[in-house]
């Protein structure tokens, strides 16, 4: 058992859409759609079905705001809904805003012994300082279940913690789960494109990395056996968005943006790639030293 899905999904529709066109993207009759007596989120209106709520009439700009839990998720799911292919078109639309994806990959390993084993010890590298364990007693034992790595206000946080004691289950379920916000959704979506597991490795390691034994410095030192057995082969992503400095993932995402659409016509148009090479060799020599700074600074973090 262990598969990546989409467990939370978050997102305002700002100009040019209307519920209809909500219940349509979603598959389900308009009718099915409960009003609800009360609002919120500072939208008026509320209307309720399987745990997707559709929050409208707030003030003039706040557009339309869809909120679909993980029960909500499964139900898509079990209408034959791929949401990975959904949040892919909702990225792709004008006006509108991403505001909460939260990615889970669910395994019968108990990587929480181990994460919380690796903490204990400091043997981790982590982005952030913030790092809570909870825990419950079970047969009079006190017993770790959740780890929460970052907080829940900041713009990308892990949580990792025994699905069965939430499930009531007697048989092993574990949870990882990447909670991303607005623009680190819109940086992870190009990398989800082109691998989910991947880039769910990635981003995961690249926020949180368990030390197999510290040498030096925690940046070089090697990543934890159970970790690279767990997620496989691993190459970190970035999605840090310093406004003031550009990243490489940066200009990929505005690549995949702006420019998508105009390669894959000419590549149609002059049937093949070798355009693409020599426009490729042609653009290192434009390249200036600033470039080098930022591919020098991008090898640093995926490859130390």
């Amino acid at each position: 058992m262990q598969r990546i899905i989409i467990d939370w999904l978050e997102f305002t529709l700002l100009k040019g859409f209307d519920i209809k066109w909500i219940a349509d993207l979603f598959c389900i009759p308009l009718e099915e759609f409960e009003d609800l007596p009360k609002g919120g989120l500072g939208y008026k209106k509320q209307k309720f079905f399987n745990n997707i709520r559709i929050y409208y009439d707030g003030n003039v700009g706040m557009g339309i705001h869809i909120v679909i839990s993980g029960q909500g998720c499964r139900y898509l799911e079990s209408q034959g809904k791929n949401l990975f292919e959904m949040l892919d078109y909702l990225y792709s639309l004008d006006n509108i805003n991403l505001s909460r994806l939260d990615l889970a990959l669910d395994t019968d390993f108990d990587i929480l012994s181990k994460v919380l084993q690796s903490i204990q010890k400091d043997l981790y590298s982590s982005k952030s300082r913030n790092i809570k364990v909870i825990s419950s007693l079970t047969d009079s034992k006190l017993k770790a279940d959740t780890v929460y790595i970052g907080s829940r206000s900041s713009l990308l946080m892990v949580r990792i913690y025994n699905k069965a004691i939430e499930q009531g289950v007697d048989y092993p379920w574990f949870r990882v789960e990447i909670v991303l916000k607005k623009d680190r959704i819109v940086m992870a979506v190009p990398f989800l494109r082109q691998n989910i597991s991947h880039a769910f490795a990635g981003i995961l390691t690249n926020y949180f990395r368990p030390l197999q034994s510290l040498k030096g410095q925690k940046c070089r030192s090697p990543t934890a056996k159970y970790w690279e057995k767990f997620l496989g082969e691993i190459e970190k992503i970035s999605l840090y968005n310093n406004p003031q400095c550009k990243t490489i993932e940066d200009k990929y995402a505005w690549l995949v943006n702006q420019v998508e659409p105009t390669i894959a016509l000419l590549s149609t148009a002059f049937e093949g790639n070798e355009w693409l090479n020599a426009v490729v060799k042609n653009g290192k020599k434009r390249l200036k030293e600033k470039d080098y700074r930022l591919l020098q600074k991008w090898r640093e973090i995926n490859y130390e």
